[in-house]
């Protein structure tokens, strides 16, 4: 029960204005960034591409989500039942998505990359990607390219963690992201499925 108000409650607040884009709390996403998120990347010397990281929050998830259904729905804004269920559907710690890029076709292939998540010191994520073709270079001399996201269950209170292991080479990239002091964070925060 505690955890269906949480979820109510962050409902409410997270959606003040549904059918307008990238809204969410009140704030117009596009134009300001209230919730920056400072990523520092220690990089695998041994790797012929790079890999990069970018991270979702979760109310920005939730508005994405949020601005979909609204759009989906004409003449009408989402009752709040469908607004819990967007709320209920999202990954409370955010999305993380991890571009990996790479000199040959092969070398690109997620099935090389293990992908390890620790939030606050604590180990929440680890993975093998599974065997997933790169994408053709964007340009003549560009690299082969390839995504993997990461969703994750629980908010973190200080910082992440997130190690991309490449198996050829035998190095590893690190990229730490800092939660911003005026990010909301609540321990009580509701499980997800």
């Amino acid at each position: 029960m505690k955890a269906l108000i949480s979820v109510i409650i962050s409902s409410l607040l997270l959606c003040s204005c549904v059918n307008t884009k990238n809204v969410g709390l009140g704030y117009d996403f596009s134009k300001k960034k209230i919730f920056e998120h400072n990523i520092v990347q220690k990089e695998n010397p041994r790797a012929s591409g790079r890999v990069s990281l970018s991270y979702k929050a979760p109310f920005l998830l939730y508005s994405t989500e949020l601005n979909k259904l609204a759009d989906s729905l004409v003449g009408r804004t989402p009752t709040y039942t469908e607004q819990v269920n967007v709320g209920n559907s999202i990954d409370k710690g955010g999305l993380l998505t991890v571009n990996i890029e790479r000199s040959t076709i092969g070398a690109a292939n997620n099935k090389y990359f293990e992908f390890v998540v620790l939030t606050d010191e604590i180990e929440v994520y680890r993975s093998t990607g599974r065997d997933d073709i790169a994408e053709v270079p964007l340009s003549p001399k560009g690299n082969w390219w390839n995504i993997k996201s990461i969703g994750l269950k629980n908010p973190f209170r200080y910082n992440l963690k997130v190690y991309v292991i490449d198996k050829l080479s035998g190095g590893r990239d690190e990229f730490i992201i800092t939660r911003p002091n005026n990010m909301p964070y609540s321990d009580s925060a509701p499980e997800t499925k």
